[in-house]
Formats: structure tokens, sequence, C-alpha cells
């Protein structure tokens, strides 16, 4: 079921004023076939009966289709003839951010979602491809379909319609595109929970602690700049930089973090039958580098669902298949943070904060796990080394899992 949007005229014509300017970019080709020439005698013909079809080539990543000739070829000696096989024609296409072509259209990409729109027919101006968009365009509304079924409230009757396309020649489909980039980039977003556990490596010991942490509001939050570089058939390698935050919020609101002269210490403050603990937590935050090995059982292909209107193309891509992966990372600290929140009488909430290092160990490093299934991410992090710098704190090593949007 497509649910479809009507949009304003004040949007429609700012859409337009960002879609038709790069129109007047449009240049023509003038050679018809190709010939380049190594010093080594390697030659690459490229042969086109019309200009048209000459202009093609600027849609197709002709590195891509060199490197699969020869992973196609390894070390065997070098065919008469080869055949690539692909019946969508989608398998080379180039992943630019935007393509300009005179005749025919060009790509505006943001992420997973790019927007396609016909170019200038031949014969045709920049204002006569204005108003044909514009009028397309304005165009674009909710039909109600044909009824199939009603009820009754109070006296008064409500339909149902089925839903209809905006315009008469809507489209949709739908094809699998390979990785065709050695190293693709993402930027992650993770979202989780965080903890830490006793020297046992156990959650249990922590229970009747100054220390526990609420299981439940204690977040995660972390931002990534990650890379995805294929290595062989199913084995990619994920490394990247980012930042990360634990925020151990305790369980007993009562006790407060404090930098003492030798050690941190969670204790009740001397006032605490005077006033009303409401939270008390501690934050920090790291400058990570992380490197992971990944087994994606699709090689990276994507799902890419294609819409069509008109002059209007647009899809987006989604991921499929199985990954998984362990690895590891290492981080530096940032900032540490303590927050004490409490009422006394009936006043309003009072707030102490304090900005320290709370003797947290200055460098943090471990184990991280992440397995994905279609649009579904998930990660595991375990700090092997301590929180706190040894003999300044209780001996505790964090741990965090969350999803990676």
């Amino acid at each position: 079921m497509i649910d479809y949007i009507t949009p304003s005229y004040i949007t429609r014509f700012f859409l337009l004023c960002i879609l038709t300017y790069p129109l007047s970019l449009f240049a023509d080709p003038t050679a018809d076939t190709v010939i380049i020439e190594f010093e080594d005698e390697t030659q690459i013909i490229i042969y086109a009966e019309t200009k048209a079809q000459l202009k093609q080539l600027n849609d197709y990543n002709i590195n891509r289709i060199v490197s699969d000739l020869n992973n196609a070829v390894g070390g065997k000696e070098l065919p008469d003839y080869y055949h690539i096989k692909n019946n969508s024609g989608k398998r080379y296409l180039r992943d630019s951010t935007l393509i300009y072509e005179s005749g025919k259209d060009f790509k505006i990409r943001m992420g997973n979602v790019t927007l396609e729109i016909d170019g200038l027919k031949e014969d045709q101006s920049l204002e006569d491809k204005w108003y044909e968009l514009a009028d397309e365009f304005s165009n674009w509304h909710f039909e109600s379909g044909q009824e199939y079924s009603y009820d009754s409230i109070e006296g008064s009757r409500r339909t149902y319609y089925k839903k209809t396309p905006w315009i008469s020649d809507f489209k949709r489909y739908s094809y699998e595109e390979n990785q065709y980039k050695k190293t693709v980039h993402n930027f992650n977003i993770e979202m989780g929970l965080n903890n830490w556990l006793d020297k046992g490596g156990s959650l249990n010991g922590l229970s009747d602690d100054s220390y526990s942490v609420k299981p439940w509001g204690s977040w995660y939050f972390g931002l990534g700049s990650v890379n995805k570089t294929h290595l062989k058939n199913i084995l990619f390698l994920e490394w990247g930089t980012g930042l990360s935050w634990y925020n151990w919020k305790l369980e007993d609101p009562s006790y407060q973090v404090t930098k003492a002269t030798t050690q941190v210490k969670f204790a009740q403050p001397a006032n605490i039958n005077d006033i009303e603990a409401i939270k008390s937590k501690l934050v920090a935050s790291y400058l990570n580098v992380s490197l992971v090995p990944l087994m994606d059982f699709t090689q990276g292909a994507r799902k890419v669902i294609v819409n069509e209107a008109g002059s209007f193309k647009w899809n987006r891509s989604k991921k499929i298949g199985f990954r998984i992966g362990v690895g590891g990372y290492l981080g530096y600290r940032m900032y540490g943070r303590s927050k004490y929140v409490h009422k006394e009488g009936n006043k309003l909430r009072n707030k102490e904060k304090e900005n320290g290092n709370f003797y947290l160990s200055n460098v943090r490093y471990g184990l991280r796990g992440r397995v994905g299934w279609r649009e579904m991410d998930l990660f595991v992090n375990y700090d092997l080394n301590q929180v706190f710098t040894s003999g300044k704190g209780p001996e505790l090593n964090a741990f965090s899992f969350g999803i990676i949007l």
C-alpha cells in the first residue's frame, strides 16, 4: 500500500526552482568513437554508431567493468571473448552525487535516496522544460478511487476508498545492486544501554553496592564515520572513527559521585536526611577508532526500490541478507561529569554538576561485535580495561549494547 502526500503550491515552486536549475548546464559531446592506446600496446576501443550511444557511457563506471573482468579472468589465459551478462542493465551504473546530461536526466543523491529528473528533449528549450515540469508537478494529487465499503456512525455514512497514484503513469519496481566500490562510507548513529560488571564479571555482585547502575535509564549514545572495505568474497573490513557517551545512572539516587583527594567516592551527602534525592549519574565521553572484520553473505548487495512518475524518478536503497562481525576498538577519554539532582523541602529541584576526570581511565579498549539482518543492525561493546584507574575506584568493566541507525 502506498501513501501519497499532496505538496503545497509553495513547496512545488521551491522544488521546481532547485530541480530545474541544473538543466541550464547541459552540453553536447561531439565524438562518436574513441581509441585509447597505452605504452604496452594495450588498447581500449569504444565504438558507437550515434552520439547518443556515446553519451550513455557517462552513466557507467568503466573502472568497475575492468575490475570485474580482471576478477573473472584471474590467473587464466586471456580469452578471445568474454561476456558479462546483466539483465537489469543497472549493475555498472555510476554512483554519482550529481550528474548532468543533455537529453538524459540528472540525479541528486542524498544518502540512500536518489532523485532523478528527465533532461531536455531534442530541440526543447529550457523554458519549455520548465513549463512541462510545472504541469506535471501541479497535477500531483491524491485521487479518491472506487468506493468499496462503508459503515455508519451515529447515522452518518463513512466511506472508504481504494488509493490511486498521483498520475496515471506511476510505476514502481525494484532490483538488487551489488557493491561495486571497493570502499563505501556510512555515517552511523548508535543508541542503546550501558552498565558495568564487577571484577568477577557479574552484575549480581553489584546489587547492594553504592555504585550499582539502573539497567533501564543508563543510556549509551555514539556517532561514527565508518568505512566498509570489500576484501574477498563475503569478507569485509569495517573501520572508522567516532564519539561515544557512557551514561551510568545509579540505582540508588541518594549516592553522589564525587572526586576525593585519592579516589572517586560513591557516598551520600551529609544532609541526606534533609533532602529528597531524585537522580545521580556519571557521564564519560570517548573519541574512538574501531576495526571489525565482517562477513556479509550478500557481499554488500542492496535492494533498490524505484518510483517513477512522469519526468520524475526517486529511489531508495535497503540492506538485504545477513552479516556478522567481531573486532576491537580503542578510545581516548574526552571529559567526565557527574550530576546530582535533589529537592529540599518544597523548593524546586537543585542540580549539582561537577566536571572532572573522576579517576576514569584515559584510554579504553575492548571487543566489539555486530550482527545485522536486512535493515536491522545490532552492536555490543565490552571494555577489557577497567573504568577507573587501578586503586582509585571500584574494579569495574563497562559494556554497552544497542541498535545501529
